[in-house]
């Protein structure tokens, strides 16, 4: 549309109207609207046996090709609107331009300051020209795809730099124990022993000097907290004190006292600090929560998750439970300073086969599975980007041809021709580098800030500030090399022939 509006005063001399122009230009918008309309849906055919993806393509009843004609449709037809709505916007700016200008005359071509204080700095001549060919409209806006490539690029470096900050702290939240509830080193024993083994475990933990503190944890399903069911871990601290992670408040110390996972405080409607009702088959007491946490279980445990279920103490869980059968699993932290190697071996020699380390909780092995996602996302923001880009350039290239004429009257060369591409070209990555990636780090901080707090953690988004260097270099680099082939079509051009056509 852009490219058109050159004629579109003659078309108005001719005798059309605004409206008229419009549909014209829409016209050209339809064969495009129903172009994509028609090949989205195919495609979506095409890559449905790729999907679902991670845990749910286990889960899947009728893997293969999916054909949801409702969907299709749907998205088919908000293809069309959507793309015409935008096409129509662009078709009746360009046409009420064209109607400005008539009854005007030839409107002043607006310069930019920016390129403006460049050339006075002393710039040379390709980059300060570079600059303003990206920068000023030039005459019926002839910067106008450029200004799209502008947006569509930062665009992609927002994409890219939300998935690099959402994958770096996904790995992040994966190898950080304590982020997943896991407070302590490691797990002793078996939760399917028959008998009192406390008897025997409580004196052997006791007696190692690798053992810093450790505490008996028992899981039960029998717990009602206002009324709705809940799984719960009663933890009898034998030495210091051993909890999951908190993320608000602090641990029970009191019988009347419970630590709750975030989805189950959230369910119960309360909040830290409030009193509800635990009920234990006929037993009730009333306890205040005490703080929030990272209720993970131990691996073949059935408790719910990483934010949901409550703590209690022993104390609490005698009152509740008073035939709850002894701890058979301990939570042990090891002493300060000592061999993590050693001590674990010294565990492995008094409990042999019942040691258990760090594992992954479900959650975070879910994301995990699926953590390539966002990289898809942004790879795909990252090619229409450059499909933008590239087009951007050699439709400047065509509409600046009088210019670049000029130019190469003027004195310059070749390779200073094909440098003022580059310069535009760099113009349009500086532009959408300074505006794609705050608002890359904005998202990712927030996908990450909604991701994690699902899961009940406290993990922090990381900002991979390596990754960040990496992207500058490599937005600069892409958008020079796309401006290649264009800088050298313009280039190779015959100023006595585009002049004389002019």
């Amino acid at each position: 549309m852009a490219l058109d509006a050159g004629d579109h005063q003659t078309l108005r001399a001719l005798g059309m109207t605004t409206t008229q122009l419009t549909v014209a230009a829409l016209c050209r918008a339809m064969l495009v609207a129903l172009a994509a309309a028609v090949l989205a849906p195919a495609v979506a055919v095409a890559l449905s046996p790729l999907f679902p993806i991670g845990l749910a393509a286990t889960a899947e009843i009728r893997p293969g090709v999916s054909v949801d004609v409702g969907v299709l449709a749907a998205g088919a037809a908000l293809t069309l609107v959507l793309v015409l709505l935008r096409a129509g916007l662009s078709a009746w700016r360009v046409a009420r331009t064209a109607a400005t200008a008539s009854h005007a005359g030839a409107a002043p071509v607006r310069r930019s300051r920016v390129a403006d204080a460049l050339a006075g700095a002393g710039l040379p001549a390709p980059a300060a020209t570079g600059v303003r060919l990206s920068l000023e409209p030039g005459p019926n806006g002839a910067a106008v795809a450029v200004r799209g490539a502008m947006v569509v690029a930062a665009a992609a470096v927002a994409g890219v730099m939300a998935a690099l900050i959402f994958g770096t702290s996904l790995g992040a939240l994966a190898g950080n124990p304590r982020q997943q509830g896991w407070n302590w080193d490691v797990i002793v024993g078996n939760p399917n022993s028959q008998g009192d083994v406390a008897s025997r475990d409580i004196p052997l933990l006791g007696a190692n000097p690798a053992v810093g503190s450790f505490a008996g944890v028992v899981f039960t399903s029998g717990l009602r907290l206002a009324g709705h069911q809940v799984d719960a871990a009663a933890i009898d601290s034998e030495r210091g004190e051993v909890f999951p992670t908190v993320v608000e408040g602090r641990e029970p110390r009191q019988a009347d006292e419970i630590l709750v996972g975030s989805a189950t405080l959230a369910a119960i409607g309360h909040h830290v600090g409030d009193t509800v009702e635990a009920q234990a088959g006929d037993r009730r007491m009333t306890v205040r929560v005490v703080g929030r946490a990272v209720t993970t279980p131990p691996p073949g445990m059935a408790a719910s998750g990483m934010n949901k279920g409550a703590i209690v103490t022993g104390a609490a869980a005698r009152q509740l439970f008073p035939d709850a059968a002894p701890p058979s699993l301990f939570l042990v932290r090891y002493a300060a300073g000592v061999d993590r190697g050693a001590a674990r071996a010294s565990l492995e020699r008094d409990f042999p086969g019942i040691v258990l380390g760090f594992t992954t909780a479900d959650e975070v092995g879910n994301l995990r599975r699926v953590g390539g996602l966002p990289f898809v996302l942004a790879a795909l923001l990252v090619v229409l980007g450059a499909g933008v880009m590239g087009h951007a350039l050699v439709t400047t290239i065509r509409r600046r041809r009088q210019d670049l004429a000029v130019l190469k009257t003027l004195g310059f060369v070749r390779r200073q021709v094909t440098a003022t591409v580059a310069w535009q070209a760099t113009t349009v990555a500086v532009i959408a580098l300074v505006a794609g990636l705050p608002l890359g780090i904005a998202l990712g901080r927030w996908s990450w800030a909604l991701v994690v707090g699902q899961l009940g953690s406290r993990s922090a988004a990381v900002i991979p500030v390596g990754d960040v260097v990496v992207v500058v270099l490599a937005t600069v680099v892409l958008v020079n090399l796309l401006a290649g082939a264009p800088g050298w079509v313009a280039a190779r051009l015959r100023p006595a022939t585009v002049l004389r056509a002019q």
